[in-house]
């Protein structure tokens, strides 16, 4: 939604729609889980909405290293966290692997 709503007006409401509809489906487990609020979920819905259509955000979320990667002419240690909630570490290690090999003089360690 991000990536494809540049209005930010437009994004927010659709977030909020999305993150009330997900809040509605969430069992009591997962509400205290996660530390849910119903007095405070006015405000974590617009923290969580404000956060999400950030300028540093929309650009986490839209950048693509691979035209950066290709230019790397040495060789590469890429190491991930499994545990990165942000980055699937096995997606991003093999997006990385084939940034890469398109550039024939890149060595991947």
């Amino acid at each position: 939604m991000i990536k494809k709503e540049q209005n930010n007006t437009i994004a927010e409401e659709k977030l909020r729609k999305l993150l009330a509809d997900e809040l509605a489906n969430m069992s009591e487990e997962e509400k205290q889980s996660s530390g849910y609020s119903e007095a405070d979920l006015d405000a974590q819905v617009n923290a969580q909405v404000q956060a999400l259509v950030s300028p540093w955000m929309r650009f986490f979320l839209t950048y693509d290293p691979s035209p950066t990667l290709m230019q790397v002419k040495c060789p590469v240690l890429a190491i991930n966290g499994e545990k990165d909630l942000q980055v699937p570490p096995d997606e991003n290690l093999q997006a990385i692997e084939k940034a890469l090999k398109q550039e024939a003089t890149a060595t991947i360690l």
